[in-house]
């Protein structure tokens, strides 16, 4: 029965007295029950009733609701206790002016959920521990500094303010000083590798640092954003990812959390990242306070989510380097991926069992479309939506939290792979042949599926073989066989470079629980600049996903290669003939290549770096292929696909696959044969402890890499003696290094606008200094802030 029901049944007689007098104190004498009236009783439970409902609303109560009434934004900071002067201008937590853009995170907080017992890393350059937001939120055991080999991440440079920004988002606490994080009471930690040149070592071990006590790793960084490079994750680094994932947080997995990029502008995306196109990561997106999509955020299929970032009149307030300083000029997506970060740590708060693939199933369930006019949003068979600049929406922490609180784990994971046959084959160039288009396709089959034991999809990836004279003239796209068609790649105007796409991995998340059964087609179109012509070899297409609760079969021990198909190069009409001897004798080129790429894999020849942190087995390379051995295969043999179950353990390269039942999660990832435990130690493994005289040249050979690669994304920036001894101390003080924020950057690129961002979009961006110039060189105090002129 409802209050006002009870109400309704109160005699006339009872109202009146009820408005005289107070409910009777605790100390009053016993009353007989047998003496009580009916209005008696109701005097007596009306005033409980009434205050649990009241802790009910102001439990339930969203700021939309709050600031749906009169004063709502004063009574909700009442509620939640909030006396933070800058929290007024934290539009992404509570947006007074757009109702609805934001976080949607007050709702959560009113439940007493504050990300307790959640740690996040933070993977950047520095954390200032002492600022009175972060001070008591500061964890030191999950800290270190890679850049100066220093217990505790200082920033040391006058620009190292990114980290401390990312943190203040996360974790500031409740207090009278700037504003508030979305997990205020969760743990940050700081891992400083964005301020100095760094090893692929040191990568490798900060991304594993304290993996058992950093549950949540915020990186918001990767290769340039100039739309020119394609750059992954290889070697210890990649196997760092692995180890994170099978190990970390005692088996459930790291969430590493990464920013899509800030290369809109510039034609990129973020499938050209193989740090956000990694089925081991969360990719997130930004849009502005309007929810509209901002220029510089990069569009992808490997996004799954959308926070709130710069841009429309709005940046996002957080704390600063100093003496309790504050600022309003953070953005871009560096600031858009600790924000997911954050509610992540609420969601681990609740459910600190959950597994890394757990959240990226939340991710898909909760978030919320927005901005529906938008004409990239397709409507899947799952009867969700997606957009590529969107994802699947933004991220909603009220919804995210409610939906882990009785969300039930995923299965194991397991994966089914085939590939093309390497057939070299000419790429039609549109400038010549109108509306052609090279076309291959894979059939996937319900038997395929049960040797699996996939009961549900969840990423696919696209490892594709290209030559191109102009790698940015190509788009290429996967259509499902539900005709849903994921964006692999677009054309980028400054990518020039002739490298092509050589076993380059595309990855979609748009095909989420999509049935597979059916024809995958892969299309490349190359799209202008007749005089760059191009050659297409062969795909691979991986299914990830779910296995089966009742599958109980064991790996398939086959080749990769299936039957190709018929008119590999279509157009609406006909196909295009090509030289089929030319076409030979570039197949076997291309496998005596792909025989000296392994080769160049294996322990004996791998480098120092990898000497110390085996490379692990890719997907192709952990079955037991045998066709290249027995000439006499059965042919039938060589259309069979490879499929892929959980219970392979240790590296299959090198050993024999563990066939008995494993329920572990992570059981099927490709078996990472790392040697590095939670401090991000690296340990000697039994399996490379002999000492091979090539080995004496290693050190020299290790240090001639070391200078000559850049790994780091580059902000131009001299700097000044004191500066620089904490960079690198084999340079000479007048030689002009410079400062990094992101992997394998240039010296004048500002593509990582982590501060400041345009209030308008510019039709043609414009790079330059705080005054409005139109030069693309940026000012030589700055390293990831950037302006950007507006229109």
């Amino acid at each position: 029965m409802s209050l006002a029901a009870v109400h309704s049944l109160r005699p006339q007689t009872a109202k009146r007295r009820l408005a005289k007098r107070a409910p009777p104190p605790l100390q009053a004498d016993p009353v007989s029950a047998s003496s009580l009236t009916p209005a008696d009783l109701i005097d007596m439970i009306l005033p409980v009733l009434e205050n649990i409902e009241q802790e009910f609303i102001a439990n339930t109560m969203t700021a939309l609701d709050y600031l749906q009434q009169p004063d709502g934004f004063a009574a909700l900071k009442n509620a939640l206790a909030i006396t933070d002067p800058g929290f007024d201008q934290q539009w992404h937590l509570v947006n007074q002016e757009q109702h609805g853009n934001d976080l949607n995170v007050t709702g959560v907080w009113s439940q007493g959920i504050t990300g307790q017992g959640v740690v996040v890393a933070i993977l950047d350059d520095g954390l200032d521990m002492d600022h009175d937001d972060l001070r008591d939120n500061f964890y030191a055991a999950g800290s270190y500094d890679f850049n100066d080999h220093t217990e505790l991440p200082r920033p040391r440079l006058s620009d190292d303010t990114h980290g401390t920004r990312c943190a203040g988002e996360i974790a500031a606490m409740k207090n009278d000083v700037c504003g508030v994080g979305v997990a205020p009471d969760a743990k940050v930690a700081g891992v400083r590798i964005l301020s100095g040149d760094i090893t692929d070592e040191d990568e490798a071990r900060a991304l594993n640092y304290k993996y058992q006590e950093n549950h949540i790793y915020s990186c918001s960084w990767g290769p340039p954003d100039f739309g020119e490079v394609a750059e992954a994750p290889e070697g210890i680094v990649l196997d760092a990812i692995k180890n994170g994932i099978a190990n970390g947080r005692n088996g459930t997995g790291t969430i590493f959390v990464f920013a899509s990029g800030n290369g809109g502008g510039n034609d990129d995306n973020c499938n050209f990242d193989g740090y956000t196109n990694s089925i081991y990561t969360i990719t997130v997106g930004a849009i502005d306070r309007l929810g509209h999509h901002p220029y510089y955020a990069e569009p992808c299929s490997a996004q799954l989510v959308v926070t709130y970032s710069s841009g429309s009149g709005g940046n996002i307030y957080t704390t600063d380097i100093g003496n309790n300083q504050c600022t309003d000029r953070h953005g871009g997506t560096s600031a858009a991926a600790p924000l997911a970060a954050g509610v992540f740590a609420l969601v681990l708060s609740v459910r600190p069992d959950l597994t890394w693939r757990d959240l990226q199933h939340l991710c898909v369930l909760s978030a919320q479309p927005f901005s529906l006019e938008d004409s990239d949003w397709t409507l899947l068979p799952s009867g969700r939506m997606y957009n590529h600049k969107f994802g699947y929406g933004k991220l909603d922490a009220y919804a995210i939290v409610e939906l882990a609180k009785t969300f039930t784990s995923v299965g194991p994971q397991t994966y089914l792979q085939l590939s093309s046959p390497p057939r070299r084959r000419p790429i039609p160039d549109r400038t010549i042949t109108a509306n052609q288009d090279l076309v291959d396709i894979l059939t996937i089959t319900e038997d395929m599926i049960d040797g699996a034991g996939l009961s549900r999809v969840e990423q696919v990836t696209a490892t594709v073989f290209i030559e191109h004279g102009r790698r940015g003239d190509l788009e290429i796209l996967l259509t499902s066989p539900h005709n849903v068609t994921s964006q692999l790649g677009t054309p980028r105007r400054n990518d020039v470079s002739s490298d092509g796409l050589l076993d380059w991995t595309f990855m979609s998340v748009q095909h989420w629980e999509e049935d597979p059964v059916g024809d995958w087609t892969l299309r490349i179109i190359d799209w202008k600049n007749g005089e760059f012509t191009g050659y297409f070899t062969n795909w691979t297409l991986t299914l990830w996903g779910e296995r089966a609760e009742e599958f109980e079969g064991e790996l398939v021990h086959v080749p990769v290669l299936v039957e190709p198909v018929e008119s590999q190069t279509t157009t609406a009409t006909e196909s295009i003939e090509y030289d089929q001897e030319h076409e030979i004798e570039h197949e076997h080129e291309h496998e005596h290549e792909h025989e000296q790429e392994q080769e160049q894999e294996s322990p004996s020849s791998a480098t120092a770096t990898k000497d110390l942190l085996p490379a692990a087995a890719s997907p192709t390379t952990s079955a037991e292929t045998d066709h290249h051995e027995d000439e006499d295969e059965d042919e039938d043999r060589l259309r069979t696909p490879v499929l892929y179950s959980p219970q392979m353990t240790g590296s299959a390269a090198k050993s024999t696959p563990d066939t008995s039942a494993d329920s572990n999660d992570t059981a099927s990832i490709p078996p990472v044969d790392i040697a590095m435990d939670d401090n991000g130690t690296i340990i000697a493994n039994s399996k490379h402890t002999s000492f091979p005289t090539w080995l004496l040249f290693v050190p020299v050979c290790g240090l001639m890499i070391y200078f000559g690669r850049r790994r780091w994304r580059r902000h131009g920036s001299s700097l000044k003696d004191a500066n620089y001894t904490s960079l690198l101390q084999t340079q000479t003080p007048d030689t002009t290094i410079y400062e990094f924020d992101t992997l394998n950057a240039t010296p004048n690129d500002t593509s990582h606008d982590d501060d400041l961002v345009p209030l308008i979009a510019p039709s043609s961006p414009v790079v330059g200094s705080s005054s409005g110039s139109s030069s693309r060189e940026p000012s030589p105090t700055m390293k990831r802030q950037r302006t950007i002129s507006p229109q």
